[in-house]
């Protein structure tokens, strides 16, 4: 498939996607339960169709066609649309786990690993903006350096990891009930699946940086066109899964009462 078909594909996916978030988004409205956790897939949601548009547009025609100013936007904006794609989902993902569960210890200790990604994010715009150059990049052949791909790499890494950790410490000290192994299994396994995609990107990142210094002789350009567009893709349908899966009285632990001890109540009295 050339590179044309890959980016057809994808922009299927985003839709898909956007489509997925969208109905998420509905539901919660609909429903009186939007929260912090959904201005995250908000987010996500409006760098996904910036994504798509960017896309649609270098695929009606030639990104060289529409002149260097533009070709250079193109670069630039994905550049800072991706990450904030990539971290609002994952955020995302952690406030839906702070929603449910009650003020504690771990609450406090989840709101602060909320602050340490918003210094991942900051810091990973901040890079990709000065490595692009601002506000619009100077050439339209502006890859990572090794360098910024690393610390990328280390924080995706990170922060997904403790989202596959904590809410396996959260069943664990709230001793849920096996009903919420679900849970655990859409945690972990999809933790896992974007820890292998960040690091397949990263693979691909350094061999397209050998090959942009003629170290190397070929590259494939789909494979990187896959893997970037994954690496966005993944956190968001991570959300959506857990944020579907999550209100079924994760915890068992609600500091309200439910809709059904309330009328039991109010019967007793």
């Amino acid at each position: 498939m050339d590179t044309r078909g890959v980016f057809i594909l994808f922009i299927v996916f985003y839709l898909l996607v956007i489509v997925m978030t969208s109905v998420r988004l509905g539901l919660r409205k609909k429903r009186q339960q939007l929260w912090w956790d959904d201005l995250g897939a908000f987010v996500t949601l409006i760098m996904l169709g910036i994504i798509a548009g960017l896309y649609i547009a270098q695929t009606v025609r030639t990104r060289q066609s529409y002149g260097p100013d533009v070709e250079n936007f193109f670069v630039w904006a994905n550049y800072l649309t991706s990450p904030t794609a990539v971290w609002g989902a994952r955020l995302a993902i952690v406030l839906t786990l702070i929603r449910h569960i009650p003020p504690s210890t771990s609450r406090k200790t989840a709101l602060g690993s909320i602050v340490v990604m918003g210094l991942m994010y900051l810091t990973s715009i901040f890079l990709a903006s000065f490595e692009c150059g601002v506000p619009v990049s100077a050439s339209a052949r502006c890859p990572y350096s090794a360098r910024n791909t690393i610390i990328n790499l280390t924080f995706y890494i990170a922060s997904t990891i403790w989202i596959v950790l904590f809410p396996i410490a959260l069943l664990i000290q709230y001793k849920a009930a096996s009903a919420h192994r679900k849970f655990i299994i859409c945690c972990t396994v999809a933790g896992l699946w974007i820890i292998a995609v960040d690091i397949a990107h990263a693979v691909n990142l350094f061999a397209f940086d050998k090959f942009r210094r003629r170290i190397v002789t070929e590259f494939d350009v789909n494979a990187i066109t896959a893997t970037g567009n994954l690496h966005i893709l993944f956190p968001i349908i991570a959300s959506n899964a857990v944020a579907f899966i999550a209100p079924l009285n994760l915890f068992a632990v609600s500091s309200q009462p439910s809709d059904n001890e309330s009328v039991d109540s109010t019967a007793k009295a």
